[in-house]
């Protein structure tokens, strides 16, 4: 097996951050998620295919064709759970931060780690939310572009063949993204962890100021 070259895995790095940007940016109206190029499967064997075959070849691709919708909705699910539990821990660390303010008076590093990793936790937020609910290119086939003619097995296997591809690159582009969504998630929770414990670790001065109190007792009366 060939060794990637660094050029390669530039490239590829590359393509899966635009594929994540694009997919936060999904969830603007009017935007769809870039996924790159790919070659278009060879359909000449569907002309060469025997007539008998035709319905065996076309039954196999319907059932692609409901495998890879099935695994994007798979996935769809997937990123609405970690979408919930992502929020969840947003609050926790909200509700905790009262502690880490405290600390955060005297050294601002924790309140830094915590600022950071927040912003990363957003941008997971928004990863899973476009892999939720941003438009997606799924594979369809047009009966009507086929129907009116003699014999139309043929076409209507050539489209099934066109529809398994668009929706298998799609729901591949879907699992890079919910893989990448997962590591940005776990280094923006990690530092927040990271901040609130060392903030419960840090001891507070909770001995009360001492207050001078006179007492002032009152004159005898005449």
């Amino acid at each position: 097996m060939r060794k990637k070259t660094f050029r390669e895995k530039t490239r590829l790095a590359f393509t899966e951050v635009r594929m994540v940007v694009s997919t936060a940016l999904g969830l603007f109206a009017g935007r769809k998620v870039w996924m790159p190029d790919e070659a278009a499967p060879e359909t000449e064997w569907v002309d060469e295919c025997p007539k008998r075959n035709l319905a065996l070849a076309r039954s196999s691709y319907d059932e692609r064709l409901k495998s890879e919708s099935a695994g994007i909705e798979a996935v769809r699910r997937r990123a609405e759970f970690a979408l919930t539990a992502i929020i969840a821990a947003i609050g926790l660390s909200t509700a905790a931060f009262e502690r880490l303010w405290a600390v955060a008076t005297s050294s601002t590093s924790l309140l830094v780690i915590w600022l950071v990793g927040v912003l990363i936790v957003v941008m997971a937020v928004l990863v899973f939310a476009g892999v939720a609910v941003s438009n997606k290119v799924l594979g369809a086939v047009q009966v009507e572009s086929f129907v009116h003619l003699r014999d139309p097995r043929r076409e209507e296997l050539r489209q099934y063949v066109m529809a398994v591809h668009t929706t298998s690159r799609t729901r591949r582009a879907m699992v890079t993204v919910f893989r990448d969504g997962f590591l940005i998630a776990l280094v923006g929770l990690t530092l927040l962890a990271i901040a609130h414990t060392v903030s419960w670790a840090v001891p507070l001065d909770d001995a009360p100021t001492p207050v001078d109190v006179n007492i002032i007792s009152p004159s005898p009366a005449p």
